[in-house]
């Protein structure tokens, strides 16, 4: 402490000789005169950025409160900001304090001066930033270069600053006892952009995953529109530290909801609605014995579940009842219903974000090589999807087999905060029929009242969904990695979103991904 305390007073001693009496302390009438044809000295306090919005015109950006110090270069002033600050921060303060002009400085909210100035600001990102995978973050120019930042840096980089003037005589010197103006008249950081983000929804998202998942992705939608209402990526990262996290080897700054994983058993609902599409009956029966043969290669599954229809073998998810069922009916089918959900497609939200493109199967590999196809049926093989994809799929069974192209971007805000140039609204694509679509709503229900499903099941309202537990061929610490998932909709009865939750390294499905779906769909029915 003593230390420095000695480094400020001489750091003081050094301010006040450098300023060589720049900083004039005018008492006399013909000073003050003096004093009017001055220009004054005008300090940037804060630069700010248009604002991010959710779909309510929410902020999701610039929704917290920042306190900056103006300090002028003044022994009173230098003592109580170097109380305040670290020692970093404080040395680099008073460096620019040998300039003989005041600076500015962020400040915690209790501090209180009577040497500085405090002038409340925005802060760009709140410590506990929402949807900071879909925002992405700037750089030390406060340029965009990631995320919505980056895709609409022209329109969230509109000139807009907070500043202080301080009256100075003929000479440049700021005068004394006299208090700065603060102008906030080009401060103004209401124009930006709307996503369709649901701000609480999100932040409740991130909070349901945040305690089943360390890394993995929500996606949330709005089954009548496609329009995105949450989407979170895990582990999270510091949008001020951006350094940090490009050295993590968890690989943060991945916005892994667009990412393409292992599927697993959530792709049973595809081969499913080709088959019903194709005019398989639900009732249809297999046997399953535990295991199955297809040319040399066996196929097991985690019980013996004995002669089972459709919706049984859904809700015990059953591998073997999948591969005999695919092997009923023309391949392509499968391959077709995943093209028309948009698979095989890069999903475009905006500039700069977009999905990857799904990886499927070819159908010379799967008409010619019957474990290719086997595997194919419960998820497995050459399928890699993402989140996104799946929650657009899962939608379309919930609306009736109507599919919307998932959306991000609601529209741009004006500098009055108004809405304007909305996006129009999508017309879908019916890629189910509606019975084949109510047949797999149902099933999906029983799944999660009395299937794999049933730790997703909400306290009201009902919902249905499909786990999965996806092999990766990776091995660490010497077991098998796992992909596990939750896809569903809720509530059971006029669905209104659609989930999908994705674990990296997940127990299973049941235990590590359906309880997020349900924390979700219990924070819904809460607000309601």
């Amino acid at each position: 402490m003593y230390k420095r305390m000695l480094a400020v007073f001489i750091s003081i001693v050094i301010i006040m000789t450098t300023c060589s009496f720049r900083l004039m302390y005018l008492t006399s009438s013909s000073d003050v005169q003096a004093a009017n044809y001055g220009s004054g000295y005008k300090l940037e306090i804060s630069r700010g950025r248009g604002t991010i919005y959710d779909y309510n015109l929410v902020p999701i950006t610039n929704d917290s409160i920042e306190y900056v110090a103006l300090v002028p270069p003044t022994p009173q002033a230098i003592m109580e900001i170097s109380d305040q600050l670290d020692a970093e921060t404080a040395q680099s303060v008073l460096e620019r304090l040998k300039s003989g002009n005041p600076v500015a400085t962020v400040v915690s909210s209790g501090f209180l001066s009577e040497g500085c100035t405090v002038v409340k600001t925005f802060k760009r990102y709140s410590s506990t930033q929402p949807a900071a995978h879909i925002i992405g973050y700037v750089n030390s120019d406060n340029i965009g270069t990631a995320g919505i930042e980056k895709a609409y840096e022209d329109i969230l980089s509109r000139p807009s600053a907070l500043t202080a003037t301080y009256r100075t005589d003929a000479k440049g010197n700021i005068l004394s006892g006299t208090e700065p103006e603060i102008d906030y008249s080009g401060y103004n950081l209401s124009a930006g952009i709307a996503l369709t983000i649901d701000k609480g929804l999100q932040e409740a998202v991130e909070l349901a995953a945040s305690r089943y998942l360390s890394a993995g992705a929500v996606v949330v939608l709005d089954i009548g529109t496609g329009k995105i209402r949450a989407m979170c990526s895990l582990p999270e990262f510091d949008q001020y530290n951006v350094a940090q996290s490009l050295e993590d080897e968890s690989s943060p700054l991945i916005n892994r909801a667009l990412l393409n994983y292992n599927v697993g058993s959530v792709y049973k609902l595809v081969v499913a609605a080709a088959a019903l599409e194709h005019g398989i009956s639900p009732d249809t029966m297999f046997s399953c014995s535990g295991s199955y043969t297809v040319g040399n290669k066996t196929f097991h599954c985690l019980g013996k579940h004995g002669s089972i229809n459709m919706e049984t073998a859904l809700e015990v998810s059953c591998n073997i009842y999948f591969i005999q069922l695919a092997r009923s009916f023309e391949p392509e089918s499968i391959l077709g219903m995943s093209r028309s959900a948009g698979f095989e497609r890069s999903m475009y939200l905006c500039a700069g974000i977009s999905s990857d493109a799904g990886l499927l199967p070819s159908l010379e590999v799967i008409s010619t090589q019957p474990a290719a196809l086997a595997n194919l049926s419960f998820g497995q093989g050459d399928l890699m999807l993402t989140p996104l994809h799946m929650a657009g799929f899962i939608s379309a069974i919930a609306s009736g087999g109507y599919y919307y192209e998932p959306s991000l971007i609601e529209g741009l805000v004006d500098d009055k905060g108004k809405l304007y140039n909305a996006s129009a609204p999508q017309a879908p694509a019916k890629i189910l029929s509606s019975s084949t679509a109510s047949i797999l709503r149902e099933f999906m229900i029983n799944a999660v009242e009395s299937g794999t499903g049933t730790a997703a099941k909400p306290e009201s309202g009902g919902a249905g969904g499909k786990t999965a537990t996806a092999e990766t061929g990776w091995i660490k610490d010497g077991r098998e990695v796992y992909q596990t998932w939750f896809t569903g909709f809720f509530p059971a009865e006029n669905p209104q979103y659609a989930v999908v939750v994705l674990a990296e390294d997940g127990d299973s499905g049941s235990r590590t991904s359906a309880p997020v779906f349900k924390l979700i769909a219990d924070y819904v029915s809460s607000r309601q």
